[in-house]
């Protein structure tokens, strides 16, 4: 991991998406959704949704923004194969699902490893697994491992698995431990968690994956959870001495998240995805038809699809979104 001096000092910017309850089923500007379908809305943190994002590592290491945020309840998920083995234990109701299309990411140098490659991409946990503790950003340094695994992708390529701390892993690789850190401390430093993985040739217009990420318990300090009443995050505290209040408390739930990720392969893919979705019925099932069309094809591609076919089929039948 990058030493805090390299770190991106971020700067809150104003987001695309209505982050407040709302409840309209479809809330945000024209060139955005974001879509309840009677999940949990999506905490925020210095404006970003609190969903695992993207970024590349560089002197701006700031997310790209969700062209469309779909949050659900994890039992109208079609869960993908391989997706059971993180999330075994782990209450329904602590399971943060959401489907989410990005903005392209145009390719640029990274500078979290020494490599000529401008293709690689982080998928930023931290607004996720540290969404609770936002109010503490920028006073103190909060950490947090967690367990990672994209169990279908197409378009998209295994990067630095051969480190202790490094790239997401993909298909047939076992899960394995990340860690997910903001420096504070006079700013807000946003390392880079180490889930990188390379944006190659997808079949479809986007790139994608199914990412599944795990927090287990450990001592926690209680902390405000917007939108939520469940057990608070579970934050391995930095030290008072360091800026952290070093009261530890208790055991905290596991917690899960399980995002269907889509990253458009260039400007013209994006607009072709955009078109399409603005042009769908209006509603969750509607969408995620839509996103399902942007990643069609064979292997992985087409498992994505019907995950996301499936999903907009039970949300219909249950009369959500």
């Amino acid at each position: 991991m990058a030493s805090a001096s390299a770190e991106a000092v971020a700067t809150p910017t104003a987001g695309r998406l209505d982050l407040g309850p709302d409840p309209r089923p479809i809330s945000g500007p024209d060139d955005g959704f974001h879509c309840y379908c009677g999940g949990t809305p999506a905490a925020s943190a210095l404006g970003m949704p609190g969903v695992p994002l993207l970024g590349i590592y560089g002197p701006d290491y700031w997310p790209a923004l969700p062209r469309v945020l779909i949050t659900l309840p994890f039992e109208r998920l079609s869960l993908p194969v391989g997706a059971a083995s993180l999330l075994a234990g782990v209450p329904a109701e602590a399971v943060d699902v959401c489907v989410v299309l990005f903005d392209h990411v145009p390719e640029a140098p990274s500078e979290k490893f020494v490599s000529s490659a401008t293709n690689e991409v982080n998928l930023m946990l931290h607004y996720w697994r540290h969404a609770a503790a936002a109010e503490d950003w920028g006073s103190r340094e909060i950490k947090a491992a967690v367990r990672c695994h994209a169990p279908l992708s197409s378009g998209v390529g295994p990067l630095y698995l051969d480190l202790s701390d490094g790239g997401i892993p993909l298909g047939a690789a076992a899960p394995a431990q990340r860690s997910v850190v903001v420096h504070g401390g006079g700013g807000v430093a946003v390392s880079p968690n180490n889930c990188q993985f390379a944006m190659l040739a997808p079949s479809g217009s986007c790139m994608a994956l199914v990412a599944v990420c795990r927090a287990d318990s450990s001592a926690t300090e209680p902390l405000p959870r917007p939108w939520r009443e469940a057990a608070p995050l579970n934050e391995a505290l930095a030290p008072a001495s360091s800026g952290g209040s070093g009261r530890l408390t208790g055991e905290s739930t596991p917690r899960a998240s399980v995002s269907v990720i889509l990253l458009p392969r260039d400007a013209a893919a994006e607009a072709k995805t955009t078109a399409a979705v603005k042009s769908c019925p209006q509603n969750a099932p509607g969408l995620l038809q839509a996103l399902a069309g942007a990643v069609s094809g064979d292997g992985d591609g087409g498992a994505i699809a019907t995950v996301l076919l499936q999903t907009a089929a039970a949300l219909a039948a249950h009369g959500s979104g």
